[in-house]
């Protein structure tokens, strides 16, 4: 039998065989349409559509009241813009007036974490998506701003490098399909595809993607993903990717609503001075928008004012976890549903360490990790801490305490003990993680600096439940950075040095308590820096206050 011919494909797309407008339904399960179908009609009282006013109105009631309407508008721009994919539309500031139920099924449908990746045939036939991808829709939904910028064929090929990049990252898939790395190169080989060629750019490609899946069951043979490019070339829209890009206000009105939501606490209980502002956690938050690659940033609109698609994606990549809030309000508000049961890519929400609650003791230095700069913890760390048992174990400051009697600074085995916390008997349902935190000033520099590493235990039980630890450093200021530490170790080297991560890879972190500094040398935060310690302090979350 012979392949699909182009002219059969395009038919059957323009019969409506290929039922695209529905193509998104089974990403929900039933349960969620019904919840979604239930919701709707409440609100619109059985009418055919859902006003945004009326919408706004709702997302904001499940939001704390000390945050702006503007930022459930945002999350409605969010929600409205996913409803067009896979036939997007140039970027406006001002979103549609009304949903369909249909709509909305579809906005929810692509905007979940993860769902994006089953819009296409995955296989030798057609192209596995990616995180990237998602990352990419997300940018998309806030982008309001079309920038034309000079074009070269240098800066066409920097474009496409920079998406074949993306689209062969697909380690994600490996911990899902169990495979091996030769399985794996396979895999990248067979399944991988960039998307941006000749033909179109990332966006038109999510086009063909959807077509692809899409193709009728009554096709002659097996369709392969490049027989639908005619067709997707004659219905795809205008909108160049590389030209369009996000306020830096509106990022800014978002970065600060999605910290509000880290956690999930009584209006009584915030300090509204604090959580309100957070002027400084926000600027941080932002710094991390940047793109490090001269060439690349070239390539793309560039402007104070204005974030670009690799300035967006290397934020996200460091602050993974950056639009869990809005995830987290849709999911409660459209199917009335806690997020951790349905969605398990998006975190639940927990409360804030209790002991940061208590009322402020005057006489007491400030915490390294406050609650206005816990609040970016969530975004950038696995799910490996139970926030609600979180509390110090060890505090100190090199000012005078006006409660302690010395300004003695810790010794590496009382840190190393704390960090280890070998006095603790943990069980396999309740493993221990620990945080690390410090701040100080570059000493090169000046520059201040706040970051640290978690430890995440775990349990090995071929091994005998010995104890396995994944390590994780961050960083909150200047800017935020993350990385995991994978299958590197840590280890106590002298009477004087902890050390993290491998230094014989460029992956090191080196905590010297002689002279309280920390070397740092991983690619992932810039240059080497030394770290001067002014404060630091160490958490753990099993459960005792």
């Amino acid at each position: 039998m012979t392949a699909p011919t182009t002219a059969w494909l395009a038919e059957q797309y323009h019969s409506g065989r290929m039922n695209l407008p529905t193509a998104h339904h089974h990403l929900l399960s039933e349960t969620e349409h019904s919840s979604l179908a239930t919701i709707f009609t409440t609100l619109t009282s059985n009418l055919p559509r859902l006003e945004k006013t009326t919408l706004i109105t709702h997302i904001q009631s499940h939001l704390p009241r000390s945050l702006p309407p503007t930022f459930a508008e945002t999350i409605y721009q969010i929600l409205t813009y996913h409803t067009s994919a896979p036939f997007y539309k140039n970027p406006s500031p001002i979103p549609p007036s009304s949903l369909s139920l249909l709509d909305t099924q579809r906005g929810l449908a692509w905007l979940l974490p993860q769902n994006h990746l089953s819009m296409s045939e995955t296989g030798n036939m057609g192209r596995m998506r990616t995180p990237a991808d998602g990352r990419r829709l997300l940018f998309q939904s806030l982008a309001t701003l079309s920038v034309p910028s000079p074009d070269s064929p240098s800066k066409e090929d920097a474009r496409r490098g920079y998406a074949r990049r993306n689209a062969f990252d697909a380690q994600h898939a490996r911990k899902y399909l169990g495979i091996g790395e030769e399985e794996m190169e396979e895999m990248l080989r067979d399944w991988c595809k960039c998307n941006r060629d000749e033909d179109g750019d990332e966006m038109w490609h999510d086009l063909l993607d959807v077509l692809h899946a899409c193709v009728p069951e009554n096709y002659p043979y097996a369709s392969r993903r490049e027989s639908l490019r005619p067709l997707a070339k004659e219905i795809g829209g205008g909108v160049v990717f590389h030209e369009i890009a996000v306020e830096k206000r509106v990022l800014r009105g978002l970065v600060r609503g999605v910290l509000r939501l880290q956690f999930e606490v009584g209006e009584e209980e915030m300090d509204a001075g604090e959580l309100e502002t957070m002027d400084e956690q926000v600027e941080s938050a932002l710094a991390t928008f940047i793109c490090e690659d001269e060439e690349l940033a070239s390539a793309y609109p560039s402007s104070l004012d204005i974030i670009a698609w690799p300035a967006f994606d290397h934020a996200l990549r460091h602050l993974p976890h950056l639009f869990d809030p809005v995830h987290r309000v849709l999911i409660k508000a459209l199917l009335d549903s806690e997020p951790y049961n349905m969605h398990t890519s998006v975190k639940s929400l927990y409360g804030a360490p209790p002991e940061l609650l208590r009322p402020k003791d005057t006489g007491t230095k400030p915490y390294v990790l406050s609650r206005s700069w816990m609040n970016l913890m969530p975004m950038i760390i696995p799910d490996v801490v139970d926030w609600e048992s979180l509390h110090t174990v060890l505090r100190w400051n090199s000012s005078q305490d006006s409660n302690s009697d010395t300004t003695t600074s810790p010794t590496s085995d009382a840190i190393w003990t704390h960090v280890r916390a070998r006095d603790l008997e943990q069980t396999e349902e309740t493993p221990l993680a620990i945080i690390l935190a410090l701040e100080g000033h570059d000493q090169a520099s000046g520059e201040p600096f706040k970051g640290g590493i978690v430890v995440g235990a775990d349990y090995d039980g071929k091994a005998g439940r010995e104890r396995l630890y994944n390590l994780y450093v961050f960083r909150l200021l200047p800017s935020v950075r993350f990385l995991e530490l994978i299958d590197q170790r840590w280890e106590h080297r002298s009477g004087k040095e902890l050390a993290f991560g491998d230094s014989a890879t460029t992956s090191g972190f080196r905590f010297l308590v002689d002279d309280m500094a920390v070397d740092i040398d991983i690619p992932a935060f810039g240059r080497h820096q030394r770290i001067k310690v002014n404060s630091l302090e160490i958490w753990n979350d099993n459960g005792s206050s």
